[in-house]
């Protein structure tokens, strides 16, 4: 597949993805992630918290079962998508998130890298850089 072709395919799945990360649909986004997942989070504290497929799997549904019920939103600024090989893709963007109607006190910096399988893309590793609201400049 060339490069164009590859952007272009993924740029369909990430709006899916997106779209899975606001339904709250833990199911679905544990099948979007690679067996072979590597992340690692900066909080704006400082700490560092890295962890894999299973501990990322339980992430997310710990996170969607506290968030299900008040009507959470994650907004996405994309800054940059590119070729990472011939089968992976790698997009650069902020996240910022809603509750119940009321912009939260969250802004992260993502990094993260896809690849394509033959059952389509999946989440294969993650950056995430914490910031406080403050210090940001979207």
């Amino acid at each position: 597949m060339n490069q164009l072709l590859l952007i272009e395919d993924f740029k369909s799945f990430f709006l899916e993805f997106q779209s899975i990360w606001n339904s709250c649909n833990t199911e679905l986004m544990i099948s979007k992630l690679s067996p072979d997942l590597s992340v690692r989070w900066a909080n704006a504290d400082g700490v560092v918290s890295d962890w894999g497929y299973k501990e990322a799997c339980l992430g997310w549904a710990e996170a969607f079962e506290q968030y299900c019920g008040h009507n959470p939103k994650w907004n996405f600024t994309i800054i940059h998508t590119t070729p990472a090989s011939e089968d992976e893709v790698i997009v650069l963007f902020w996240v910022t998130f809603e509750m119940d109607g009321e912009k939260k006190e969250v802004v992260k910096l993502f990094v993260q890298r896809f690849k394509r399988y033959e059952d389509g893309w999946k989440l294969l590793h993650e950056y995430c850089e914490s910031l406080r609201p403050e210090a940001a400049i979207l």
